[in-house]
């Protein structure tokens, strides 16, 4: 089937798509009035005003000289600070209010009417840049009342993209507004609407991102049937969409559509889309071997896999329990000198400890040990330490100096000692003229961790007690460095744990919260009540832990009802059991570590992605100081990598 543009363009577009459209054309009952009431009065009006009236429509070479730069501004802002970029438009933002003010689309639209056809052809584009420096709500009327016609269909376009990166919270949280902005993406996504050439790629994610599945499904169907090849950008944008679905398939279908001899120019964005698809591959087991669904698909493309991607695999891996699989990737790129990142060593250095695979945990460790720029990431610094504690002081039972020191071999590769030779928990390094530069102290969190995990080494209580009155006494001082790391519970929850292994010191863990209660650099955690808790009732002191339980209370404290729901009832043991049993647990590294070391796994690595490289597209394309187009958009389309760090300020869902 075919549509007409109105500019003597033919769309040619799939049968089951008709029905999509022609509920579009009921959006326009509203503008049919006003329609017919402008080209009443415009014939009333002189040939020339009418001539002038039509140079300023969106479309125009006078209204892309209006629009282009201002519009410029407000996506593109200075150092990514939108709210900036929108107080430059102040004049605009008047004008806008002047005349939209607060009338409702009926008032608005009568007095668009009665406004002059010149005098509105001259503030259109006043208006809707003020608008949009406004809000949603007077863009999404401004928008409301202007024709549809094929030719405003990239500025209408500009103010959703606008709209969408930059006020979705407030189009969400008023029902009204989200019904106006789902109308105009319905104009916008009509077929016989779009461009003559090629459609800018920052739309079509525009218009994937805020359909439903089905008239996705008939815009890339579309695309297809009257762009031959389609360009591989759009290519790009759909397998985007797919991969935020989830639908791996479908995502590697589309990539196996860019022709052969244009994937070498794409091959770092299509690279980008393979790192993609792999975090959301499944495994499917043939012959009891699991092995990857989607990566062989992925290999097929013949597109060499690079760093990133063969990292990746390892993580997926991982979190898909086939170590095995994990752990020949690594290998095969220890043997090929393909760098295998921080994240892929941490996986596997975790996955080996929970295992209690002795052998695999050596061959991890050894390779950290062989790498110094891995030292630089302190959750995989204090993730060795952590495990050095447990294997010295659990599984061996060495003696706590023994343990100390293998902690301080790992410790002083990555920081200076400084703080803890202040601590009084070790001596200085001899000064070693040949030595590479001196190292940086660690992060507060890690000294905080370091404290910790060198108490619970510890069998004497005289010398842990002594530790912790100078550690007081150092925060009496206002010393620095403890001041910052005592803002960390780690650090007193480590002295918790360590008094509540025996009956006789549990006064002493008591006083530990006390202390931090009265110099109020951090608030008691869930973790640090729960520590002194269980320290009481596994030695049977259930009416001192009911007390605290009140105590806690009485703080506003309110602990999660799966933790704490023993302390309710009768302290059914089960529930007992199994809380005393996880807080007890030495092997486990302190909660919050790597949330307070910026290292969080990618719980969704997939949609954060795919969002993030949509928010490149748009703005790189403003960014690029080229010629304007007659829409408005400048030219220079680029992504760059969601997964690393951003060159650019103020990224959004377009860029």
């Amino acid at each position: 089937m075919h549509a007409a543009d109105g500019l003597d363009t033919t769309w040619s577009y799939p049968a089951a798509s008709r029905s999509v459209a022609l509920e579009s054309e009921g959006l326009e009952s509203e503008l049919t009035e006003f329609n017919t009431v402008e080209s009443s009065g415009a014939q009333a009006r002189d040939n020339l005003e009418c001539q002038e009236t039509r140079q300023y429509l969106p479309g125009d070479d006078r209204f892309s000289r209006l629009w282009d730069k201002p519009y410029k501004k407000l996506v593109f802002p200075q150092d990514g600070d939108y709210a900036k970029g929108r107080q430059e438009l102040e004049l605009h933002k008047q004008i806008a209010t002047t005349f939209v003010g607060n009338r409702s689309l009926e008032e608005l639209r009568e007095a668009w009417l009665k406004t002059p056809p010149r005098s509105r052809s001259r503030q259109l584009a006043h208006i809707l840049l003020g608008c949009l420096a406004d809000g949603a709500r007077r863009t999404l009327l401004m928008l409301s009342i202007l024709p549809v016609v094929p030719r405003d269909w990239r500025t209408r376009c500009d103010c959703l993209c606008y709209l969408d990166m930059v006020y979705r919270g407030e189009i969400d949280s008023d029902h009204h507004l989200q019904e106006l902005f789902a109308k105009q993406i319905a104009l916008v996504s009509r077929i016989w609407t779009w461009p003559r050439e090629t459609m800018p790629f920052h739309y079509l994610v525009l218009l994937l991102r805020c359909n439903d599945a089905e008239h996705c499904e008939t815009i890339i169907d579309t695309l297809f049937q009257n762009y031959s090849p389609v360009p591989p950008r759009l290519i790009l944008v759909m397998v985007d969409h797919f991969t935020k679905l989830g639908d791996a398939d479908r995502a590697i279908e589309l990539l196996s559509c860019i022709p052969p001899d244009q994937r070498e120019e794409h091959k770092v964005r299509i690279l980008d889309r393979c790192a993609k698809l792999i975090t959301i591959d499944t495994i499917e087991e043939s012959n009891t071997v699991g092995n990857f669904k989607a990566l062989p698909k992925l290999i097929e493309l013949g597109m060499p896999m690079d760093a990133k991607a063969h990292n990746l695999i390892i993580e997926r891996a991982i979190s898909l329990n086939v170590p095995d699989v994990a752990w020949e990737v690594f290998r095969f790129m220890e043997a090929t000198h393909i760098h295998v990142d921080e994240r892929s060593h941490l996986f596997l250095l975790k996955d080996s400890f929970e295992r209690q695979n002795r052998e695999k945990l050596d061959e991890i460790m050894s390779a950290i040990h062989q790498r110094e720029d891995l030292y630089k990431y302190p959750y995989l610094v204090t993730y060795m330490m952590h495990i050095v504690r447990v294997v010295c002081t659990i599984d061996r039972k060495l003696p706590a100096g023994i343990s100390v020191s293998h902690l301080l071999a790992i410790y002083d590769r990555a920081y200076d000692r400084a703080p803890l030779v202040k601590l009084g928990i070790v001596n200085p390094l001899p000064v070693d003229e040949s030595a590479p530069k001196k190292l940086d102290e660690p992060p507060p969190v890690v000294l905080g961790f370091t404290i910790w995990a060198y108490v619970l080494c510890q069998r004497d209580e005289r010398l842990v007690s002594a530790l912790w009155y100078w550690i007081i006494h150092m925060i009496k001082q206002q010393d620095p460095s403890i001041l910052e790391c005592a803002k960390h519970d780690i650090m007193y929850n480590g002295f918790i744990h360590f008094y509540a292994r025996s009956r006789f010191f549990l006064r002493k863990a008591v006083d530990v919260v006390e202390a931090m209660i009265e110099h109020n650099l951090c608030v008691p955690s869930e973790r640090t009540w729960s520590e002194v808790l269980c320290g009481f009732l596994q030695h049977g002191e259930e009416e001192a832990a009911e007390k605290i339980w009140r105590m806690m209370l009485a703080r506003d404290v309110r602990p999660t009802e799966e933790g704490y729901a023993f302390l309710l009832g009768k302290y059914d043991e089960s529930q007992l059991a199994k809380l005393v049993r996880y807080v007890l647990d030495e092997r486990r590294i302190p909660d919050g570590l790597d949330m307070a070391l910026k290292w969080q796994e990618d719980v969704d690595a997939t949609s954060q992605a795919a969002e993030g490289e949509a928010l490149d597209a748009h703005q790189t394309i403003l960014g690029t100081e080229r010629v304007v187009e007659r829409d408005g958009i400048f030219e220079g389309y680029g992504f760059r990598d969601a997964l690393g760090e951003s060159t650019l300020d103020g990224a959004n869902m377009y860029q």
